[in-house]
């Protein structure tokens, strides 16, 4: 104890004092509400050229947060946190009833709400405006905002929340244990905006919406890049992807299910009709489990989540669509334990996903990966092939196309929880052309590739150097 305060160390080996007077006034009774770089921020904000205000004081109302819905087959949409993507509300097709949504007026949404996810690690913060006539109702983890439309721009406090100045004041009031945060209406009321004049919030609102649309062009013509791969690469094996129809009924053989697998499903007509599209194609086809060895990997009983430093090992969750392997936020297996396990990565080994919501996703370690070691969990198939002979990243996109990702679909197995094995990922049919070819259809596929990864980059900066300059013009720095 200092003469006036209380001292605290906190667990990163940091120091600091806090004020008794500042604790007894401060609305949380939480030594991290006290952190320097929260300090720093209230200070640099204080500093402004403009009137600092709380977040209530522009409200027309108390900020309120939902309900926990009863769900209904059809009815009133309900907005949950995985609604909320930080740049729009995404549709998630679940409902209540409209008796439901008349006895829960308190958590109705109404158009130019504005949303913010009040639970979840992750997710927590994440804050967008809901812009539909639509009537809809927020689950219990979102909290709804109701901007009064004549003290401010309603769209500058959107932006002003996403920003910085928002985020953080955002993670300084959530209270709870790591894993269990919530953020609560009276401590969102409490985060403090510097209020520009109108003009300079209006031309903070142009600038950052002008850099989303920006975003918005780059990402399109990313993800037409991407979707151009398939067809560039079925187009060179002489693969015709067929017409795919959904037949409510078909007739297979006794003979079939008793050579194969017990499953009519993995019988349909469209995977029969796409194995002989395969087959003839323009080059001979190989199974995957002769092209390379097919290992899965572990982690240490009682898992990793307390592990914060180690050997990096990957989960599914790590693989993104796009086939690239996150490099940060990585997850750790003690370096004893990675001495003992025999499946360890190394660039341009393939990774699926075997089991869960995501069996089948397909990955590449990139030649840069910047960790030297590295490891995979249980949930994941590591595929190795003879660099010499195959090009790794040709069996990658092939199994990451329509023709190998139909297949891995086929083979997944299961009830409550899906998943491949390994037996039925060696007999995903690869065509195998020469080296040659395959090099040559690999680097048109990794071209592209890294053209899309390019401009999702520039996507990503257009709107963070947005951001970077409306925190100035915020401060009254430009």
């Amino acid at each position: 104890m200092s003469e006036g305060g209380i001292y605290v160390r906190n667990q990163r080996a940091h120091s600091f004092v806090i004020n008794v007077t500042e604790l007894k006034k401060a609305p949380m009774w939480d030594v991290r509400y006290f952190l320097p770089k929260y300090q720093e921020l209230i200070e640099s904000l204080k500093n402004s050229k403009f009137i600092l205000i709380s977040l209530r004081n522009i409200c027309k109302e108390p900020i309120k947060r939902g309900k926990t819905p009863v769900y209904s087959p059809k009815g009133i949409q309900v907005i949950k946190v995985a609604s909320l993507k930080n740049e729009y509300i995404e549709n998630t097709n679940e409902f209540v009833s409209e008796k439901f949504f008349a006895d829960s007026i308190p958590a109705h949404v109404k158009q130019k709400d504005i949303l913010i996810a009040s639970t979840g690690e992750g997710s927590i913060g994440k804050v967008d405006i809901y812009e539909s006539k639509d009537y809809a109702i927020a689950d219990n983890h979102i909290s709804m905002i109701r901007i009064d439309e004549t003290k401010t721009n309603l769209y500058f406090i959107l932006f002003y929340l996403r920003s910085h100045f928002g985020r953080i004041q955002i993670e300084r009031v959530c209270k709870g244990a790591t894993g269990q945060i919530e953020l609560y209406p009276p401590e969102i009321g409490d985060i403090k905006i510097p209020l520009p004049p109108r003009p300079i919030q209006d031309k903070i609102v142009q600038i950052m919406e002008d850099a989303y649309k920006q975003k918005k062009e780059k990402l399109k013509e990313a993800e037409e890049l991407l979707s151009s791969i398939n067809d560039y690469f079925l187009d060179e094996l002489g693969i015709e992807f067929p017409k795919i129809e959904e037949k409510k009924s078909f007739v297979i053989s006794a003979e079939m299910l008793r050579d194969g697998r017990f499953d009519p499903l993995y019988y349909r007509p469209q995977y029969e009709k796409l194995n002989r599209i395969i087959e003839e194609g323009k080059y001979k086809v190989e199974k995957l489990g002769s092209l390379g060895k097919i290992d899965s990997g572990k982690r240490p009983k009682g898992g990793v989540r307390t592990i914060e430093e180690g050997i990096p090992s990957i989960g599914g969750e790590h693989i993104k669509d796009d086939g690239s392997i996150e490099k940060e936020k990585l997850k750790f297996i003690p370096l004893d334990f990675y001495k003992k396990c025999n499946v360890r990565i190394r660039p341009l080994d393939i990774l699926i996903i075997k089991d869960g919501a995501t069996t089948g996703k397909v990955g590449i370690v990139p030649l840069d990966y910047p960790h030297k070691e590295g490891s995979i969990n249980e949930h994941i198939f590591r595929i190795r092939v003879p660099d010499k002979e195959i090009d790794s990243y040709y069996v990658f996109s092939f199994l990451h196309s329509k023709a190998g990702q139909y297949q891995l679909k086929r083979e997944v197995t299961g009830g409550t929880i899906m998943g491949i094995v390994r037996e039925a990922i060696k007999n995903i049919k690869i065509p195998y052309p020469p080296i040659e070819v395959q090099n040559r259809i690999a680097e048109e596929a990794k071209r592209r590739r890294e053209k899309a990864k390019l401009l999702k980059e520039e996507a990503e900066k257009v709107v963070s150097e947005a951001k970077q300059k409306i925190e100035k013009m915020i401060l009254g720095e430009e």
